[in-house]
């Protein structure tokens, strides 16, 4: 009953943990620690950032208890514009994708390979995840929120 308890309370408070796909971002000060998720500084290479300080893009990166790390990333109206994972265990994507689940939930799956890899893209969302026990990672991206010459490859 008290483990119950628990991971109710965990996940009735991780919900506001970070903000949605298409949504506001949260301010800094949101009580990511108080959640027991750590944010952390972005560790990236020099292209990387170069391309990031160009767009005007800005990168949150949390990490929650289970060693998944997410990272938002913010384009100059501070609107979540992508969202990239990585890490042991999948993130909660219905919290992640925010109005964008329903689509991400209804794309065609035809083979037994998409259980693994599972991929969306519309004109409204591009979702892409794949993994397996212990290794999954993915992205998300609303294209018209996008910074004007902000390449894709670098949602990581």
């Amino acid at each position: 009953m008290r483990n119950l308890l628990l991971a109710l309370i965990f996940t009735l408070t991780s919900a506001s943990s970070f903000a949605v796909l298409g949504g506001a971002a949260l301010p800094a000060s949101a009580g990511l620690v108080d959640q027991g998720i750590r944010p952390f500084a972005l560790q990236s290479g020099l292209p990387q950032a170069l391309a990031l300080a160009t767009a005007g893009v800005q990168v949150r990166q949390t990490q929650l208890p289970s060693g998944t790390q997410i990272r938002e990333y913010l384009n100059t109206n501070n609107i979540v514009f992508a969202v990239a994972w990585r890490g042991p265990t999948m993130p909660n994507l219905q919290q992640l994708l925010g109005n964008y689940f329903q689509q991400y939930t209804n794309r065609p799956t035809a083979t037994l390979f998409s259980l693994r890899n599972a991929e969306l893209n519309n004109a409204n969302v591009v979702v892409r995840s794949h993994g397996h026990l212990r290794a999954f990672q993915g992205k998300a991206f609303i294209p018209s929120l996008m910074p004007v010459g902000f390449p894709e490859d670098q949602i990581q």
